[in-house]
């Protein structure tokens, strides 16, 4: 009887979403140091940008310490999908603040860097998320099979 072979599609899109992880902790770091403490939205998202870098920090590490000690068991792969899909929620959210203080201008009280990091920084949360709710389901399917 032959046996079902495994996708490597599950460790590609870990890959690629770990890389637009890393661009975005870049990116929330640029705009955090740019972020205006005056503005409301620009306090919300400055600790909800800080909230999701330490999130992704941890996830890279975690990851790392763990996979060798878990090897390829559901329970594993179970909360890591569980910390990335909360992740990408969160991320989302972030991405629908950014979309509405940056567009009501007035309340930016930083310069045109700021606003252009919070734009950018809106694109590529979009993504993050994206690519994390891919990844959830490339290991969910790939654990069910």
């Amino acid at each position: 009887m032959a046996r079902a072979r495994r996708s490597n599609s599950n460790g590609l899109v870990w890959t690629v979403e770990q890389i637009v992880s890393a661009v975005y902790i870049v990116v929330a770091i640029l705009a955090m140091i740019g972020t205006s403490t005056a503005s409301t939205f620009g306090v919300a998202i400055f600790f909800l940008m800080l909230w999701n870098v330490i999130i992704l920090i941890g996830l890279f590490v975690w990851y790392f310490l763990n996979t060798s000690y878990f090897k390829d068991s559901d329970l594993f792969h179970g909360m890591y999908c569980g910390v990335t899909l909360i992740e990408g929620l969160n991320i989302l959210v972030e991405a629908v603040l950014l979309i509405a203080e940056s567009s009501a201008i007035s309340g930016i009280q930083g310069t045109s860097f700021t606003k252009a990091m919070y734009i950018l920084l809106a694109i590529v949360s979009v993504f993050v998320s994206v690519m994390q709710f891919v990844y959830v389901k490339t290991a969910f399917y790939s654990k069910r099979k």
